[in-house]
């Protein structure tokens, strides 16, 4: 029996002796529906719900936001809040992370503003979720005045500010603010290691990276999956893609994430060691996920071989991915890089549906190519189905504009001649 399967006997089973009514019942089954991504059907139940038991409120908020409906969990604190319904700190936290997911920030203002008024900012937990909703709007200011103001610092809040300092920092920045984590006594955790030995790939400092591997090794986390793959891309980026293989292994048991860690790092050097990871993946009867598919598609690409690029082709259609946005647009540019722009344009009138990424994943191939015509009729057909073009595509439109003013076709209409790139390069509107 699957497991939703399983939840809604139970929830009918409550429902038949009377216990839905119990608020801790109530409130598991709302958290149980959101869980599975069947938001409506938690609305549905909590629109029956009676009294204001803060739980049926938080678990309604929380499964919103979970679930990317940033929108409905504000709109339902906003009725929390109408209706007098005192909120607690799980209830911030929740509301925090639905202003996180659609970026509201002038929401998440009123939220701290709550916050205050509660007495609700000496909570750890509280304060994390406002530094990060404030990082992920880009508002690092008053983020880094919470860190810096909060009295009772956990890993979490450590490692929040990490996140954010590593995305700007230079090496000493990020190295003294490590040294002064360590000086109040905590331990950091696997996710610190992980965003620690991250920055280090990003920066291609090894030599920092395996200081910090000495104490990724003297706390224990060298064995845990994620601190693996970051390790991983540390050491292939780089440039020790040997010793990101020694840790990939001597891993015990590897995940997906794992596995596209390592084909990733392959492509950075070793192309055909890359595709032969993915040969290995394929014989152990491992899933592949959108990520494995990109960056095999990627190491066909950069190795030159069509006939593997097709294959995978074939097994992302057999698998169900052909309509994923990120493996869409990887199918795109490996096509377009092998020249095959009328297999792009075939694959693309098969999908119901393109989502940003596919749409500029063609617009820069046909620009790369010359065509940029062709690319300008693709920005014409995004905003006909109703997408808005990014910086991305209109940046490859102005290249392709400014690489026209000493194009041949460019000369002949300067001429007078008649020229028709778009008729003579034999490509066909997509069916989208």
């Amino acid at each position: 029996m699957e497991y939703g399967e399983l939840g809604l006997g139970i929830h009918c089973l409550a429902l038949k002796i009377g216990m839905e009514k119990n608020p801790f019942v109530r409130s598991s089954i709302l958290y149980m529906y959101a869980k599975f991504g069947v938001v409506d059907v938690a609305a549905r139940v909590f629109e029956g719900v009676e009294g204001t038991d803060v739980g049926c409120w938080n678990a309604m908020i929380g499964g919103y936001a979970q679930c990317g409906c940033g929108f409905e969990a504000m709109k339902t604190v906003s009725v929390m809040h109408s209706l007098g319904v005192l909120m607690d700190e799980l209830t911030f936290i929740n509301a925090l992370n639905g202003c996180t997911v659609i970026g509201a920030l002038d929401f998440g203002n009123q939220i701290h503003g709550l916050v205050v008024s509660s007495g609700a900012e000496l909570s750890t937990s509280v304060t994390n979720s406002l530094m990060d909703m404030y990082f992920k709007n880009g508002a690092k200011d008053p983020a880094l005045k919470l860190f810096g103001a909060m009295q009772h610092k956990d890993v979490v809040s450590w490692n929040t500010a990490f996140s954010w300092y590593c995305q700007d920092a230079d090496a000493r920045e990020v190295a003294v603010l490590f040294h002064n984590f360590l000086v109040t006594g905590l331990k950091p955790d696997s996710a610190t290691f992980s965003i620690l030995f991250r920055f280090c790939g990003d920066i291609l400092r090894l030599d920092l990276g395996l200081q910090l591997c000495t104490l990724d090794f003297h706390f224990g986390f060298h064995g845990e999956a994620h601190v693996s793959s970051s390790l991983i891309n540390m050491f292939s980026n780089c440039g020790a893609v040997e010793i990101a293989r020694l840790v990939f292994d001597s891993m015990p048991f590897k995940n997906i994430n794992n596995w596209n860690e390592m084909i990733s790092g392959y492509n950075l050097s070793c192309k055909m060691e890359a595709l032969q990871l993915f040969r290995n993946l394929r014989e152990l009867g491992l899933k592949a996920n959108e990520c494995t598919f990109s960056c095999s598609l990627e190491a066909c690409f950069k190795t030159a071989n069509l006939q593997v690029g097709r294959q995978i082709h074939g097994i992302i259609i057999k698998t169900g991915f052909a309509s994923h946005g990120y493996t869409c647009s990887s199918l795109i540019k490996c096509y377009i890089g092998f020249g095959l722009l009328d297999d792009s344009l075939k694959f693309l009138s098969g999908i119901e549906y393109l989502d940003l990424a596919s749409w500029s994943a063609m617009i820069s191939g046909l620009v790369h190519q010359g065509l940029t015509s062709e690319a300008i009729k693709f920005l014409n057909n995004l905003k006909a189905y109703g997408e808005e073009p990014d910086e991305f595509n209109l940046a490859s439109i102005l290249n392709g504009c400014a690489k026209l003013i000493h194009s041949p076709y460019m000369d002949s209409k300067s001429k007078g001649e008649k020229s028709n790139p778009g008729k003579d390069s034999g490509l066909i509107q997509p069916e989208v």
